[in-house]
């Protein structure tokens, strides 16, 4: 236990800190996060739309929950303001401006998700030509995907990662049109047909980026390919207008409700492709298919998994305990996730993989133990132990020339001592509050293994058919005491029952626990019987 408190101590310390560092990347002037800094860089005055802000406005709302148990509630509400602030920056800008054409080409899939993932908690994403744009070019990947993935290489095939960040896009895109429908959202519903149609939005806001900022201009080849919005390749005009109209034609209120939709269909197929992969993965470990474990690719594909299909809960278990078994000195192995035409590769960093196993464990077990609790626990207190040896302090120059020191930390597959990423401090963020909620389980565990329990509803007699010893004692009901106790809920109630065996202590404590707080629809969760030496 003492080992316990000790990395929980360490670990909300540097939990803290992330958020601290997080906020260094904060510019004010443009209400936006910086990517990176280097050693010596100024610090930034403007910063443009990027995928790093993006991330932090979605990842950060994500673990609001986590963080009111494990944070510092004043650095977290600080944190919150600037991400509420970031996020309502990226949804006023210009459309040439917040959509990724830039660093990584047009509409790299990630960032395209990204964006259409940010967008989808707007109340008027569908009216937004934004979003209509990046869900054309994540509908029409996935499209082309699920209709070669069969004949394809392994090297062709989308990465799990980017099939997951599809997934997740295109789940948002239903509810919108769900809850379009049921308010009878008329308006934004034509909106969004209107701009998904319309391959000029994005063809001028890439000359505008040309002319502003002086980007390549993409060949109609590249167009095609990405947003069938050239003549040279198969994916024509003529084929994407006949897929807009069957997803169209699909996406009616009934056919959602009973997810007959082309969206459905879809993640249906992204679902099998991500089962057949996250098996693929598993068999690898042993080496048994000749390669190795790619850690990014299966817990992604475990992560689809988890989002599209309740009834896999055994190989995601099984899918987990190879993830946190394959860590190897706080890193996980993995392959790129994309490369571009410039030969530069982007893979999944480790503290990514780390975040998205824990979450995926911390869903499966749901408060209990479970048997892949200790190869979660030794894996993340390898890469905790990482973190909080190999952060990196760097010096950079402020507005008015002064030195200034920020750290945090940069992706293990591309180290440098002298840079700090703020996509990757997110991670080492999120990282960390679900460890700390994985040590708190733990100590549960600890704790709990000295009594005996189960739940309220497998207690019998029920609280209404036990009988109060006391019964025709006036004022000294004991049964009478105990609910009123129980069911205040402006009280926290301690009290001792006391007496030799057969006295009836453990009757009455098994039976209170069926008892419900005033306000509250639960029972109480525990029921404990003591041990007579």
């Amino acid at each position: 236990m003492q080992e316990l408190l000790q990395s929980e101590e360490q670990c909300r310390r540097f939990c803290n800190k992330a958020i601290e560092w997080l906020l260094n990347f904060w510019v004010p002037e443009s209400k936006l996060f910086r990517v990176s800094y280097e050693t010596d860089q100024k610090e930034s005055k403007g910063e443009s739309p990027n995928a790093a802000s993006m991330l932090i406005c979605r990842v950060v709302p994500e673990l609001n929950d986590l963080a009111r148990t494990h944070a510092d509630p004043i650095l977290w509400s600080k944190l919150s303001l600037r991400v509420t602030e970031a996020t309502t920056q990226l949804k006023s800008q210009e459309l040439y401006e917040v959509l990724p054409l830039a660093t990584f080409g047009v509409l790299p899939l990630f960032s395209s998700c990204y964006l259409a993932r940010l967008l989808a908690q707007s109340e008027k994403a569908l009216d937004n030509p934004a979003y209509a744009i990046v869900m054309r070019r994540i509908i029409l990947a996935v499209s082309k995907e699920v209709r070669s993935s069969w004949e394809a290489t392994a090297s062709d095939r989308m990465h799990p990662f980017d099939l997951y960040a599809c997934s997740m896009a295109l789940t948002g895109m239903r509810k919108l049109f769900k809850s379009a429908f049921k308010y009878k959202n008329k308006q934004a519903i034509s909106a969004f047909w209107a701009n998904i149609k319309k391959k000029d939005l994005l063809i001028e806001s890439i000359a505008k980026r040309v002319r502003k900022q002086k980007i390549g201009k993409p060949s109609e080849a590249e167009m095609d390919r990405i947003y069938a919005a050239g003549p040279t390749w198969s994916w024509s005009s003529d084929r994407w207008n006949n897929l807009l109209g069957r997803l169209k034609s699909s996406l009616s209120l009934d056919k959602i409700e009973q997810s007959e939709t082309l969206i459905d269909n879809l993640l249906r197929r992204v679902q099998e492709r991500a089962s057949n992969e996250a098996l693929v993965q598993i068999a690898s470990k042993s080496n048994a298919m000749g390669f190795e474990l790619d850690s990014s690719a299966l817990a992604f594909c475990l992560a689809i998994l988890s989002s599209l299909d309740s009834n896999r809960t055994g190989l995601i278990r099984q899918g987990l305990t190879a993830i946190f078994e394959s860590c190897e000195a706080g890193l996980f192995q993995a392959m790129p996730f994309l490369t571009d035409n410039k030969g530069r590769s982007i893979y999944v960093p480790s503290l990514e993989i780390a975040s998205k196993a824990l979450d995926l464990l911390l869903q499966e077990i749901d408060g209990e133990s479970a048997p892949e609790t200790e190869a979660a626990f030794k894996a993340s207190s390898l890469i905790q132990n990482r973190l909080c040896e190999r952060f990196n302090t760097i010096k950079i120059t402020d507005s008015s020339g002064r030195q200034k020191h920020i750290s945090g930390w940069c992706s293990d597959r591309s180290l440098s001592k002298t840079r700090v990423d703020a996509w990757v401090t997110i991670h080492a963020l999120s990282f960390m509050l679900r460890r700390l909620e994985l040590i708190r389980l733990i100590k549960r565990k600890v704790v709990f293994e000295d009594y005996s329990w189960f739940s309220a509803d497998k207690c019998t007699p029920v609280w209404e058919n036990v009988e109060d010893p006391n019964l025709g004692f006036p004022n000294h009901l004991i049964k009478e005491q105990i609910q009123q106790a129980l069911t205040d809920k402006s009280k926290s109630p301690v009290f001792i029952l006391y007496g030799p065996p057969r006295n009836q202590q453990n009757h009455y404590c098994s039976r209170s626990s069926q008892f419900k707080r005033m306000g509250s629809n639960n029972p109480l969760p525990f029921r404990f019987s003591c041990r007579y030496a």
